[in-house]
């Protein structure tokens, strides 16, 4: 049988690949071409054909799937450890280009077919969102409820391939570690008592291949997990596999609360058609063990420094020593603006995580209520409120509204998302100047309001949230240094009337959102050509975390990395700079891969 893999070099790919030659059929193998999925299909040799290819890309489809009779389709971008180097929640728009624009040009290609290929679909146990209080396993009649960006595509790529009209399988994934020592600060995120399954990578190859020939799985969602014996909390996959590396259990105090989006699952059907359950994860650790080889050495060697630097990439650990600050800020009510954008999206979730109130403010255009559910469905308290700040009647009456329905305000977090503008010419686009309103003279209107009423009630903390490289290297006019100037100077202003008072006043300057990343990548590639990221990036959750921090341990001005200061001061004063750079560099295409 001739069968195409997309993803062919990832995780999964690889093993998947191995089982299906090994029984004879005949491979190609369909990924994005860069340096490491080179080396590893030069490890298949002539074994299988290698396709080059972007899923966004219908011709490549087209030609991928040609003389093919069965089609496994694992390429997706993942939230994290993306082997794209951008995760699907850093760049949701891109991914989502990929994930389910690249699908559906899949499915389009196979369909054209004079006789069509069948498709198996990779998904995940994402999609059935937060399910601690439900007695395990799930079962693939659940119903679903997708709480992140990498769920929502995975069902919505499912709802693809169920109406494609070809014959298709759909196979729900549990949790498959890879053989890499990449602890990322992502691991923190998931509580220790949370429920995971675990699956061998190379029993989900089997599985995969075991389909290519059965008969029995067309028109059917089968689960993909180890099986009871994989059944476990996240304590104790953290435990072995820290422990099996040599770095040893971390503290409690490191782990985050907010539920997460795994749990057991019901494989009775699945290992009846497939046969595939064979390892642990103690056979994973043993053979992972072996293939760390040195390092594991060094990492006993090392081990304090290796704990400590893993310790600080947690965000909790680093305020365990504010817990009397962190439970005073429990039940406090926090207002976020402009949670439509990747960094207030962040604050928002993680203030409620922290068991804030929040509220939203909802401005003309943005859709909070998917936030909102989001929230609501990891135990947090939250309320939408639609208003234009633009208009001060508005805001009068949304300050009264929050007032009497929600009570006093304990924290405002503002984030002030300005407009892109390139020159003169460009300052009177249609629009521009509603927004530098709505970020300027609604954010004052509103902030003086607030302050007088923290001042009232002793007590109270307002955030300003700015991109400090967001619009560089854009000409820098007249107009967009003093739009820019203005949070600084007002801040600055603020907590010098505030000095007396126990009311904080602080100002977040951080560097490019990885979710605004590739609108400058064609510049950015002009300094470096290779490499994916730059330096000045900034992981939503990084400064969501960053922002926590400062409720319990207040500073005026921070910036997020801490060398942003220094694009600050270029801005600032050496302007000319940042317009000679602008006028001289030529734009290069970057290709982004598909995988």
């Amino acid at each position: 049988m001739n069968v195409l893999v997309t993803g062919a070099f990832g995780n999964i790919g690889e093993g998947t690949v191995q089982e299906i030659l090994s029984r004879g059929h005949r491979v190609r193998c369909f990924d994005v071409l860069n340096s490491v999925n080179k080396r590893k299909a030069a490890k298949i040799g002539g074994q299988a054909e290698v396709f080059w290819g972007d899923l966004r890309n219908p011709q490549d489809t087209v030609t991928a799937v040609q003389g093919m009779d069965l089609v496994i389709h694992l390429a997706f971008v993942i939230p994290k450890l993306s082997a794209t180097g951008i995760g699907c929640e850093d760049q949701p728009d891109w991914a989502w280009e990929v994930n389910v624009g690249g699908t559906r040009n899949l499915l389009q290609a196979i369909a054209a077919l004079e006789n069509p290929a069948k498709i198996i679909f990779a998904s995940s146990l994402h999609i059935y969102g937060i399910t601690r209080n439900q007695p395990p396993p799930r079962r693939v009649t659940d119903p679903l409820k997708p709480m992140e960006n990498y769920a929502r595509h995975k069902v919505e790529c499912e709802g693809l391939v169920r109406n494609s009209g070809l014959e298709w399988s759909i196979f729900r994934f549990a949790a498959a570690l890879p053989f890499s020592l990449k602890l990322d600060s992502a691991m923190f995120e998931i509580p220790l008592d949370n429920r995971m399954e675990y699956v061998h990578n190379r029993d989900v190859g089997l599985a995969l291949a075991n389909a290519v020939s059965s008969p029995e799985i067309w028109g059917k969602i089968l689960h993909i997990g180890g099986g009871t014996r994989c059944q476990y909390t996240y304590r104790e996959i953290v435990k072995t596999v820290l422990e099996g590396v040599g770095i040893g259990m971390l503290p409690e105090q490191a782990f985050g609360h907010r539920p997460f989006s795994t749990d057991w699952i019901d494989t009775e059907e699945s290992q009846r058609l497939l046969h595939f359950q064979r390892y642990t994860l103690d056979d994973y650790m043993r053979e992972f063990s072996a293939r760390l080889g040195l390092r594991r050495v060094l990492a006993r060697m090392f081990r304090p420094l290796v704990r400590a630097a893993l310790l600080a990439k947690s965000p909790y650990y680093r305020v365990r020593s504010f817990q009397k600050q962190r439970e005073a800020m429990f039940g406090k009510l926090a207002i976020v603006t402009c949670a439509a954008t990747s960094f207030g999206e962040a604050a928002a979730k993680k203030l409620a995580q922290e068991g804030m109130r929040l509220l939203l403010v909802e401005k003309p255009g943005d859709h909070l209520e998917s936030l909102a559910f989001q929230i609501r469905e990891e135990g947090g308290q939250v309320d939408v409120v639609a208003a234009d700040v633009s208009r001060g009647a508005e805001v009068l009456r949304l300050f009264r509204k929050v007032s009497r329905s929600w009570g006093s305000i304990d924290v405002l977090v503002n984030h002030a998302d300005l407009v892109w503008f390139n020159g003169k010419g460009d300052a009177y686009n249609t629009g521009m100047w509603k927004r530098i309103e709505r970020n300027l003279l609604g954010v004052i209107r509103f902030t003086e309001l607030v302050l007088e009423d923290m001042e009232k009630s002793g007590r109270g903390h307002v955030i300003f949230l700015e991109s400090a490289l967001k619009m560089f290297p854009i000409r820098p006019t007249a107009l967009l240094r003093g739009v820019r100037s203005f949070f600084r100077v007002y801040v600055q202003h603020l907590n010098r009337e505030l000095r007396l008072s126990p009311v904080r006043v602080s100002l977040v300057k951080a560097g490019i959102a990885t979710t605004d990343l590739l609108k400058l990548s064609r510049v950015l590639a002009v300094f470096n050509r290779r490499r994916r990221t730059y330096g000045v990036e900034v992981r939503p959750e990084v400064l969501a975390n960053r922002i926590w921090l400062l409720l319990v341990r207040p500073e005026p001005v921070i910036y997020i990395p801490r060398f942003v200061r220094l694009f600050a001061w270029m801005e600032t004063y050496a302007g000319w700079l940042v317009e000679f750079i602008r006028t001289r560099l030529s734009p290069v295409r970057v290709k982004t891969g598909g995988g």
